[in-house]
Protein backbone atom coordinates (compact mmCIF):
# COMPACT_ATOMS: atom_id res chain seq x y z
CA UNK A 1 0.00 0.00 0.00
CA UNK A 2 2.91 2.07 0.69
CA UNK A 3 4.40 1.38 -2.31
CA UNK A 4 1.31 2.13 -4.19
CA UNK A 5 0.99 5.63 -2.99
CA UNK A 6 4.99 6.75 -3.44
CA UNK A 7 6.02 8.76 -6.66
CA UNK A 8 9.57 8.85 -5.66
CA UNK A 9 11.68 5.32 -4.36
CA UNK A 10 14.61 3.90 -4.49
CA UNK A 11 15.21 0.24 -4.78
CA UNK A 12 17.55 -1.11 -2.31
CA UNK A 13 17.26 -4.77 -1.29
CA UNK A 14 13.91 -7.29 -1.10
CA UNK A 15 13.70 -9.38 1.05
CA UNK A 16 13.86 -12.38 -1.81
CA UNK A 17 17.57 -11.13 -1.57
CA UNK A 18 17.98 -11.61 2.06
CA UNK A 19 16.27 -14.86 1.61
CA UNK A 20 16.75 -16.12 5.47
CA UNK A 21 15.71 -13.17 6.57
CA UNK A 22 11.92 -12.93 7.46
CA UNK A 23 11.26 -16.44 9.24
CA UNK A 24 7.66 -17.20 9.90
CA UNK A 25 7.12 -18.08 13.66
CA UNK A 26 4.59 -18.72 16.28
CA UNK A 27 4.78 -16.24 19.46
CA UNK A 28 2.69 -18.75 22.07
CA UNK A 29 2.02 -18.79 25.78
CA UNK A 30 4.83 -21.17 26.85
CA UNK A 31 2.83 -22.47 29.75
CA UNK A 32 -0.10 -23.24 27.68
CA UNK A 33 2.30 -24.96 24.34
CA UNK A 34 3.50 -27.01 26.93
CA UNK A 35 0.53 -28.50 28.38
CA UNK A 36 -0.82 -28.79 24.46
CA UNK A 37 2.31 -29.79 22.97
CA UNK A 38 0.76 -32.10 20.82
CA UNK A 39 -2.26 -29.68 19.51
CA UNK A 40 1.14 -27.25 18.84
CA UNK A 41 3.05 -29.61 16.59
CA UNK A 42 -0.14 -31.16 14.90
CA UNK A 43 -0.76 -27.23 13.75
CA UNK A 44 3.04 -27.12 12.63
CA UNK A 45 2.54 -30.00 10.52
CA UNK A 46 -0.67 -29.11 8.92
CA UNK A 47 1.05 -26.03 7.29
CA UNK A 48 4.09 -27.73 6.41
CA UNK A 49 1.95 -30.35 4.57
CA UNK A 50 0.03 -27.31 2.79
CA UNK A 51 3.20 -25.59 2.14
CA UNK A 52 4.65 -28.77 0.54
CA UNK A 53 1.41 -28.65 -1.96
CA UNK A 54 1.98 -24.94 -2.77
CA UNK A 55 5.89 -25.87 -3.52
CA UNK A 56 4.44 -28.76 -5.86
CA UNK A 57 1.37 -27.40 -7.49
CA UNK A 58 0.61 -23.82 -8.55
CA UNK A 59 -3.35 -24.78 -7.91
CA UNK A 60 -2.32 -24.92 -4.55
CA UNK A 61 -0.34 -21.38 -4.77
CA UNK A 62 -3.62 -19.68 -5.81
CA UNK A 63 -5.85 -21.40 -3.51
CA UNK A 64 -3.78 -20.07 -0.38
CA UNK A 65 -3.88 -16.44 -3.04
CA UNK A 66 -7.65 -17.06 -2.54
CA UNK A 67 -7.67 -17.66 1.43
CA UNK A 68 -5.36 -15.00 1.94
CA UNK A 69 -7.60 -12.63 0.22
CA UNK A 70 -10.88 -14.07 2.25
CA UNK A 71 -9.07 -13.83 5.47
CA UNK A 72 -7.68 -10.06 5.06
CA UNK A 73 -10.82 -8.97 2.58
CA UNK A 74 -8.34 -6.77 0.99
CA UNK A 75 -7.36 -6.67 -2.45
CA UNK A 76 -8.17 -10.25 -4.54
CA UNK A 77 -6.77 -13.45 -5.17
CA UNK A 78 -4.73 -12.63 -7.89
CA UNK A 79 -3.40 -9.63 -5.89
CA UNK A 80 -2.00 -11.95 -3.34
CA UNK A 81 -0.73 -14.57 -6.18
CA UNK A 82 1.57 -11.67 -7.67
CA UNK A 83 3.41 -10.79 -4.71
CA UNK A 84 4.00 -14.38 -3.13
CA UNK A 85 5.44 -14.83 -6.77
CA UNK A 86 7.40 -11.16 -6.95
CA UNK A 87 7.37 -8.26 -9.44
CA UNK A 88 9.22 -6.17 -11.85
CA UNK A 89 8.18 -3.53 -13.47
CA UNK A 90 8.93 -0.11 -13.83
CA UNK A 91 7.44 2.74 -11.72
CA UNK A 92 8.94 6.77 -12.43
CA UNK A 93 11.93 5.58 -14.75
CA UNK A 94 13.15 2.86 -12.23
CA UNK A 95 12.77 -0.76 -11.80
CA UNK A 96 11.52 -2.29 -8.89
CA UNK A 97 11.08 -5.20 -6.92
CA UNK A 98 8.53 -6.35 -4.52
CA UNK A 99 7.04 -9.26 -2.81
CA UNK A 100 8.37 -12.76 -3.29
CA UNK A 101 7.71 -15.57 -0.56
CA UNK A 102 9.62 -18.43 -0.17
CA UNK A 103 7.45 -21.70 1.31
CA UNK A 104 8.71 -23.80 3.87
CA UNK A 105 8.30 -27.24 3.81
CA UNK A 106 9.16 -29.66 6.96
CA UNK A 107 12.37 -30.35 5.59
CA UNK A 108 13.07 -26.58 4.82
CA UNK A 109 12.28 -25.93 8.52
CA UNK A 110 14.70 -28.46 9.81
CA UNK A 111 17.05 -26.61 7.51
CA UNK A 112 16.25 -23.21 8.58
CA UNK A 113 16.53 -23.99 12.17
CA UNK A 114 19.72 -25.86 11.62
CA UNK A 115 18.62 -28.95 13.21
CA UNK A 116 19.77 -31.15 9.83
CA UNK A 117 23.04 -29.01 8.56
CA UNK A 118 24.33 -27.55 11.99
CA UNK A 119 23.65 -23.56 10.58
CA UNK A 120 20.53 -22.10 12.56
CA UNK A 121 19.28 -19.51 10.20
CA UNK A 122 16.47 -18.16 12.25
CA UNK A 123 19.40 -17.34 15.53
CA UNK A 124 21.45 -15.22 13.06
CA UNK A 125 18.49 -13.30 12.49
CA UNK A 126 17.43 -13.01 16.13
CA UNK A 127 20.55 -11.90 17.24
CA UNK A 128 21.02 -9.59 14.68
CA UNK A 129 17.70 -7.38 14.68
CA UNK A 130 18.41 -7.84 18.79
CA UNK A 131 21.91 -6.19 17.71
CA UNK A 132 20.18 -3.28 15.84
CA UNK A 133 17.51 -2.99 18.77
CA UNK A 134 20.29 -2.17 21.17
CA UNK A 135 22.74 -0.36 19.65
CA UNK A 136 20.33 1.78 17.46
CA UNK A 137 17.32 2.31 19.93
CA UNK A 138 14.92 2.71 17.94
CA UNK A 139 11.12 4.43 19.48
CA UNK A 140 13.60 4.61 22.74
CA UNK A 141 13.81 0.07 23.10
CA UNK A 142 16.56 0.41 25.47
CA UNK A 143 14.12 2.55 28.16
CA UNK A 144 10.57 1.28 26.39
CA UNK A 145 11.53 -2.50 26.92
CA UNK A 146 13.26 -2.57 30.17
CA UNK A 147 14.52 -6.12 30.73
CA UNK A 148 15.85 -6.05 26.46
CA UNK A 149 16.56 -8.67 24.56
CA UNK A 150 15.47 -12.21 25.93
CA UNK A 151 18.21 -14.50 24.80
CA UNK A 152 17.59 -16.68 21.88
CA UNK A 153 18.40 -19.67 24.07
CA UNK A 154 15.58 -18.38 26.24
CA UNK A 155 12.61 -17.19 23.08
CA UNK A 156 13.02 -19.88 20.82
CA UNK A 157 12.06 -23.78 21.26
CA UNK A 158 12.32 -26.26 18.90
CA UNK A 159 10.64 -29.35 20.84
CA UNK A 160 7.56 -28.28 18.93
CA UNK A 161 9.06 -28.57 15.43
CA UNK A 162 10.86 -32.04 16.41
CA UNK A 163 8.28 -33.19 18.28
CA UNK A 164 6.30 -33.90 14.27
CA UNK A 165 5.89 -37.43 13.05
CA UNK A 166 4.23 -39.32 10.21
CA UNK A 167 5.40 -36.32 7.71
CA UNK A 168 6.62 -36.00 4.30
CA UNK A 169 9.39 -34.11 4.50
CA UNK A 170 9.51 -32.68 1.09
CA UNK A 171 12.67 -31.84 -0.77
CA UNK A 172 15.10 -29.03 1.08
CA UNK A 173 15.88 -26.01 -1.05
CA UNK A 174 19.35 -25.67 -1.12
CA UNK A 175 21.54 -22.48 -2.30
CA UNK A 176 23.50 -23.22 -5.66
CA UNK A 177 27.06 -21.93 -5.85
CA UNK A 178 28.22 -23.40 -8.87
CA UNK A 179 28.68 -21.09 -11.44
CA UNK A 180 30.32 -17.25 -10.64
CA UNK A 181 27.62 -13.97 -9.82
CA UNK A 182 27.82 -10.48 -11.26
CA UNK A 183 25.58 -8.16 -9.62
CA UNK A 184 26.95 -6.39 -6.74
CA UNK A 185 23.25 -7.12 -4.39
CA UNK A 186 25.06 -5.05 -1.03
CA UNK A 187 28.35 -3.81 -0.03
CA UNK A 188 30.03 -3.07 3.17
CA UNK A 189 33.48 -1.85 4.26
CA UNK A 190 34.48 -3.19 8.16
CA UNK A 191 37.06 -1.95 10.71
CA UNK A 192 38.88 -4.98 11.24
CA UNK A 193 41.50 -5.18 14.01
CA UNK A 194 44.62 -6.65 13.57
CA UNK A 195 48.04 -7.26 15.06
CA UNK A 196 50.23 -4.45 14.07
CA UNK A 197 51.74 -5.75 10.27
CA UNK A 198 50.11 -9.22 10.72
CA UNK A 199 47.11 -10.67 9.58
CA UNK A 200 45.79 -12.11 12.85
CA UNK A 201 42.70 -10.77 13.68
CA UNK A 202 42.26 -9.06 17.22
CA UNK A 203 39.84 -10.57 19.39
CA UNK A 204 38.32 -6.59 19.89
CA UNK A 205 36.30 -7.48 16.38
CA UNK A 206 35.00 -10.85 17.26
CA UNK A 207 31.27 -8.40 17.06
CA UNK A 208 31.57 -7.56 13.93
CA UNK A 209 32.87 -10.83 12.28
CA UNK A 210 29.88 -11.90 13.89
CA UNK A 211 27.72 -9.43 11.94
CA UNK A 212 29.08 -10.60 8.61
CA UNK A 213 28.46 -14.08 9.30
CA UNK A 214 24.40 -13.11 10.53
CA UNK A 215 24.15 -11.62 7.19
CA UNK A 216 25.59 -14.06 4.93
CA UNK A 217 23.61 -16.68 6.46
CA UNK A 218 21.07 -14.62 5.78
CA UNK A 219 21.78 -13.95 2.56
CA UNK A 220 22.23 -17.27 2.08
CA UNK A 221 22.08 -17.37 -1.99
CA UNK A 222 24.87 -14.69 -2.53
CA UNK A 223 28.09 -15.59 -3.41
CA UNK A 224 31.11 -13.30 -2.00
CA UNK A 225 33.84 -10.99 -3.18
CA UNK A 226 36.58 -10.26 0.28
CA UNK A 227 39.04 -7.54 0.01
CA UNK A 228 41.58 -6.48 2.77
CA UNK A 229 43.28 -2.91 2.46
CA UNK A 230 45.97 -1.61 4.17
CA UNK A 231 47.12 2.13 5.70
CA UNK A 232 50.47 3.40 3.77
CA UNK A 233 52.74 2.54 6.94
CA UNK A 234 55.16 0.72 5.35
CA UNK A 235 56.38 -0.14 1.91
CA UNK A 236 53.34 -1.12 -1.09
CA UNK A 237 54.61 -4.27 -1.69
CA UNK A 238 54.38 -5.59 1.97
CA UNK A 239 51.29 -3.82 2.31
CA UNK A 240 49.99 -5.74 -0.53
CA UNK A 241 50.94 -9.21 0.67
CA UNK A 242 49.37 -8.25 4.29
CA UNK A 243 45.96 -7.30 2.62
CA UNK A 244 45.59 -10.04 0.63
CA UNK A 245 46.66 -12.07 4.27
CA UNK A 246 44.27 -10.24 6.22
CA UNK A 247 41.23 -10.95 3.44
CA UNK A 248 42.04 -14.53 3.83
CA UNK A 249 41.75 -14.25 7.84
CA UNK A 250 38.36 -13.32 7.50
CA UNK A 251 37.52 -15.86 5.19
CA UNK A 252 38.81 -18.45 7.67
CA UNK A 253 36.93 -17.26 10.44
CA UNK A 254 33.71 -17.10 8.08
CA UNK A 255 34.14 -20.67 6.76
CA UNK A 256 35.32 -22.28 10.37
CA UNK A 257 31.49 -20.71 11.23
CA UNK A 258 29.96 -22.64 8.62
CA UNK A 259 30.21 -20.47 5.21
CA UNK A 260 30.69 -22.78 2.91
CA UNK A 261 34.43 -22.35 1.36
CA UNK A 262 32.32 -22.27 -2.26
CA UNK A 263 30.74 -19.05 -1.65
CA UNK A 264 33.77 -17.27 -1.63
CA UNK A 265 34.17 -15.99 -5.28
CA UNK A 266 36.80 -13.59 -4.94
CA UNK A 267 39.70 -13.31 -2.09
CA UNK A 268 42.52 -10.59 -2.60
CA UNK A 269 44.02 -7.81 -1.39
CA UNK A 270 44.30 -4.45 -2.55
CA UNK A 271 47.48 -3.28 -0.22
CA UNK A 272 47.31 0.55 0.18
CA UNK A 273 45.74 1.76 -3.23
CA UNK A 274 42.13 2.22 -2.36
CA UNK A 275 42.75 4.97 0.67
CA UNK A 276 39.16 6.04 1.76
CA UNK A 277 40.36 8.62 4.53
CA UNK A 278 43.42 10.89 5.02
CA UNK A 279 46.65 8.45 5.76
CA UNK A 280 48.23 11.53 7.63
CA UNK A 281 45.83 11.73 10.97
CA UNK A 282 45.48 8.12 12.87
CA UNK A 283 42.20 8.22 12.74
CA UNK A 284 42.56 8.04 8.87
CA UNK A 285 44.71 5.34 8.72
CA UNK A 286 42.50 3.63 11.16
CA UNK A 287 39.61 3.63 8.49
CA UNK A 288 42.11 2.76 5.52
CA UNK A 289 42.77 -0.85 7.32
CA UNK A 290 39.52 -2.46 6.12
CA UNK A 291 38.29 -4.82 4.82
CA UNK A 292 35.51 -4.62 1.93
CA UNK A 293 32.73 -7.60 1.94
CA UNK A 294 30.57 -6.97 -1.26
CA UNK A 295 27.62 -9.38 -1.74
CA UNK A 296 26.94 -11.17 -5.30
CA UNK A 297 23.46 -12.23 -6.98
Amino acid sequence: MAFDALTGFTDVISTKDFNNQMATSIIIVKEWALKNDKLVSNILKGSYIGSNQVKQYDSWAVKASEAVAATYNFKDAKYWYDLFKGQTGTKSGLEYHVGGSKVFNYADAMQYYGVNDGTNRYKSVYEQVSKYLLELNPSDFNNTCKSGVVPYEDAVNLYFLKNINDINSGKVEKADYSSDKTEVMANGEWNINFSTGSSSIEESSNKDLESIYNLLVQAENTKIKVIGHTDNTGNSNTNLVLSKGRAKSVVEFLKEKGIDSKRFQVIDGLGDTQPIADNTTSSGKAKNRRVQVTFLK
